[in-house]
């Protein structure tokens, strides 16, 4: 839901919140559910989520700053390693290699057509509730 918003800042602080591992947000009594409850790591878990949610956006340095919060794109077995020079260097992705990881790779393919159909039916049940709730 934060894909179409991603170049705002609140959308950005918003996922920052779900990517750190920090216990900033949180009261020291607390600390020892921190680990349990309030660490999610979008950046670890939700690693495809994460990449697709930015790839709209591979030209723009946002892309490759949500990049630097996925430790997969390190890993040399990890899908998303092709990823990694542009972490390294930290200029954008342009849609060129894009199209040939695409064309060479199925599973990203399909990951971006999944993607695409979600998020249609996503707009279309909030577009319901907003009608919905507007009359």
């Amino acid at each position: 839901m934060v894909s179409p918003h991603l170049l705002l800042k609140p959308a950005l602080q918003a996922l920052e919140w779900l990517v750190h591992r920090s216990d900033q947000f949180f009261r020291p009594q607390y600390s020892e559910l921190n680990d349990h409850f309030y660490r999610f790591q979008i950046g670890e878990y939700n690693t495809n989520e994460l990449i697709m949610c930015a790839l709209p956006f591979h030209n723009t340095p946002t892309f490759c700053l949500i990049l630097r919060a996925i430790p997969d794109i390190r890993k040399e077995n990890s899908t998303w390693h092709w990823l990694k020079p542009v972490l390294d260097s930290g200029v954008p992705l342009d849609i060129l290699t894009v199209h040939k990881r695409v064309a060479s790779q199925v599973f990203i393919l399909r990951m971006i057509v999944q993607h695409t159909i979600s998020a249609y039916k996503v707009r279309k049940l909030l577009h319901r509730i907003n009608l919905f709730f507007n009359v």
